[in-house]
């Protein structure tokens, strides 16, 4: 409704037209797992495999879920790790990036609905596959280990180029 999903899909980092392909969509669906069982865990996993089946359709394009917009092979790609026990963390959790003063930023959004702080990287060196990877890893983390960072607590995860603070 009211251009919603058109203008969140600007922020997908993972779907280079998704805010053109998103503007010709037809019709849609909404998801929502409504649950007092379960854990968030296994909630957003059950939510990935409803999604992932849905998007199987031949004429789903994709999926908005706030702030942005998956494309339908990608999101269908990330959801096959469940069948060897592997977390979703890409459609989990939505990492936004950004530039200023000419060094990436990092962000995530979702992380509330586990429990957790958002977090963000700001004014990295690293390059953008390095940083979202860097985020992913540490979302993931926080989520199935229960961890929680502390503010300005520095985290290296491979390469010293992969050294930030949070």
């Amino acid at each position: 409704p009211n251009g919603e999903a058109e203008e969140n899909a600007k922020n997908s980092v993972m779907w280079k037209n998704a805010a053109v392909e998103v503007a010709q969509h037809k019709a849609h669906c909404m998801i929502a797992i409504l649950s007092k069982n379960g854990t968030p865990i296994e909630q957003a996993e059950l939510f990935a495999k409803v999604a992932a089946s849905m998007l199987s359709l031949k004429n789903a394009i994709g999926i908005y879920k706030y702030p942005t917009a998956y494309e339908s092979s990608f999101y269908r790609s990330i959801a096959e790790v469940m069948k060897h026990g592997e977390f979703p963390t890409p459609v989990a959790v939505h990492i936004g990036m950004y530039l200023s003063e000419g060094k990436m930023n990092a962000y995530t959004s979702g992380m509330q609905f586990f429990g957790k702080e958002e977090f963000e990287v700001v004014g990295s060196l690293a390059q953008p596959a390095e940083l979202f990877s860097f985020m992913l890893s540490i979302a993931e983390y926080v989520i199935l280990e229960d961890a929680t960072l502390n503010p300005g607590e520095t985290i290296e995860i491979g390469r010293a180029s992969c050294r930030e603070r949070v």
